[in-house]
């Protein structure tokens, strides 16, 4: 009889193979989980950045209306509101945000407009005319819940005649 391939009886009956394929199992299953897990955090990493490249396009189009009459004598003054600012960021958030669903808490949201230096809530000196955006914007992630992401951004114009 040929000893380098075991019987089926032999395989039936030993226990090593069954705890092989149960530790295979489990290290694989944890494997998967972590990956869930790490695709999670890089979707919501990328949508925060999309949020924030949202808030930034959305603040240099607020930036651009100025009164045309003293840009001429080099003074900036930003004609924009903090209404004017959320009402066009929430027309600009669906087409930099691939997510299905999103949500701005306005009860939270702070937009400030500086037309003069002066220093924004979290103490940051601001010399130059700046708008100041600090929201909370609420996404899904990977298992549909909803996850709060808060973008803080000073968006300002440097202008020299």
């Amino acid at each position: 009889m040929d000893q380098s391939i075991p019987s089926a009886s032999t395989i039936r009956g030993s226990k090593k193979g069954s705890a092989v394929l149960i530790l295979v199992l489990l290290f694989s299953s944890v494997l998967i989980l972590a990956n869930i897990g790490f695709v999670n955090y890089r979707l919501l990493l990328a949508q925060r950045d999309a949020l924030e490249d949202a808030v930034t396009s959305t603040a240099l189009a607020e930036l651009a209306k100025t009164d045309p009459v003293k840009m001429a004598y080099g003074e900036i003054e930003i004609l924009a509101s903090a209404q004017d600012f959320i009402n066009d960021l929430q027309k600009n958030i669906p087409n930099t945000l691939n997510s299905s669903y999103w949500r701005i808490d306005l009860s939270t949201a702070k937009i400030i407009i500086y037309n003069t230096p002066g220093t924004a809530p979290d103490g940051t000196y601001i010399a130059k005319p700046s708008i100041y955006a600090d929201i909370t914007f609420y996404i899904h992630d990977v298992f549909k819940r909803e996850v709060p992401i808060r973008v803080k951004k000073i968006v300002s114009i440097d202008y020299k005649l």
